[in-house]
């Protein structure tokens, strides 16, 4: 995996390690959603200006963006999910995830409820709706990964 400031080893390592190595694609889902709240929590700067337009014509931005995404595209690969289906996911997915980070480094979640909770419920509720969107696709597979 590269190495650069936006997509550290240590990092990818782990979301790698989330998708591939869990056996379950559910389990791997719920893990890249604990990596990447994990990284917004410990480095809200750099999470906050990963959020910008790319320049997909920089070769290293490119790579780093794509090593990222990689993983997320591997575990909707294994629920059966390509082209549009795949990309409607990819969206909704980094709309989830970035929606509560940015919402929780912002101070908005201001009861006395806990967020991981909270992340852990509409993680769940995502891939429910892939479940109850895509029933033959996503059950069709067997659940490994591997």
């Amino acid at each position: 995996m590269p190495e650069n400031p936006v997509y550290s080893r240590d990092d990818g390592h782990f979301i790698y390690l989330a998708t591939v190595e869990l056996g379950s694609k559910d389990t791997a889902i719920r893990a890249m959603s604990e990596a990447y709240l994990a990284f917004a929590r410990r480095h809200p700067g750099l999470y906050e200006a990963t959020q910008r337009a790319l320049d997909w014509q920089d070769t290293e931005i490119s790579q780093a963006a794509s090593a990222v995404i990689e993983p997320v595209i591997c575990v909707l690969h294994a629920y059966g999910l390509e082209g549009d289906a795949a990309i409607h996911m990819v969206r909704g997915f980094r709309s989830l995830l970035h929606g509560f980070a940015s919402i929780e480094q912002q101070g908005g979640f201001g009861m006395a409820l806990d967020l991981d909770d909270s992340f852990r419920m509409l993680v769940d509720i995502f891939i429910s709706g892939i479940h109850s969107l895509y029933p033959t696709t996503a059950t069709a597979l067997s659940d490994s990964l591997r």
